[in-house]
């Protein structure tokens, strides 16, 4: 596979030629695995994997060193690809932290799945609905490579709630992130043709498009593989 990527090019052929690349990426996927693209991730995605210390250090600006200092404990957890971390109808119980690999987060509708949203590396995760409600989720999480995280638990966290300031700011920074995230989503799909939003992945989130089976990124964009052809036909040409 050719490398892609360079900087200084225009949006129009960086464009064209990822849409490209999905071509031989559905070849490779065919005789391996959606696993020998991960190397792509670092390529497209470049920012390095971090811890949670170093994610509070970075966004936070707190002065702590290391998880010692934190006012919840921390865990760590490696899955294989295919793991279902929370299954539908579990009750979640901890907030997750990717430290590098790929989550798909997925809910059932009149029997058919649909995808709600990719987790990259250096954000956190877990299925908060279920996680806030102390309810059976209604999302089930699932590894798509290698898995490693960080892991607190919720009860731990609420703990800390009670007398840690860094953990306040550290559950409203996330959550604050997590509403825009979801509201520049929602305002997407109620506004941009289908076209639009492949366009805006291949832009914003080139590692979706070469980590991802096409059936998958169908399902998250909300349309039939057969109409993402037509659409990666059209920017192709």
């Amino acid at each position: 596979m050719k490398k892609w990527f360079a900087c200084g090019r225009k949006r129009g052929t960086r464009m064209r030629e990822v849409a490209g690349m999905i071509t031989d990426n559905i070849r490779i996927t065919r005789v391996s695995n959606v696993l020998s693209l991960v190397h792509i991730c670092t390529y497209l995605h470049p920012s390095p994997p971090m811890t949670i210390v170093q994610f509070i250090q970075t966004q936070l600006h707190a002065d702590i060193r290391t998880n010692a200092d934190l006012p919840f404990t921390i865990t760590e957890q490696i899955f294989p690809p295919g793991k279902i971390i929370t299954a539908y109808g579990q009750q979640e119980t901890n907030a997750y932290f990717l430290k590098s690999g790929l989550v798909q987060i997925s809910m059932m509708y009149n029997g058919d799945e649909k995808i709600l949203d990719f987790v990259f590396e250096n954000n956190f995760f877990g299925g908060y609905t279920s996680l806030l409600t102390s309810r059976p989720s209604d999302t089930q999480l699932t590894t798509l490579a290698e898995t490693e995280v960080e892991i607190i638990a919720y009860s731990d966290l609420l703990n800390a709630y009670a007398g840690s300031l860094l953990a306040n700011q550290l559950g409203r920074h996330v959550t604050e992130r997590l509403f825009v995230n979801y509201t520049i989503r929602q305002k997407d799909l109620l506004t941009k043709t289908a076209e639009q939003r492949y366009r805006d992945l291949l832009e914003k989130r080139p590692d979706i498009i070469a980590l991802i089976p096409v059936n998958k990124i169908a399902k998250y964009l909300g349309i039939h593989p057969e109409s993402l052809s037509r659409i990666r036909k059209a920017i192709i040409s």
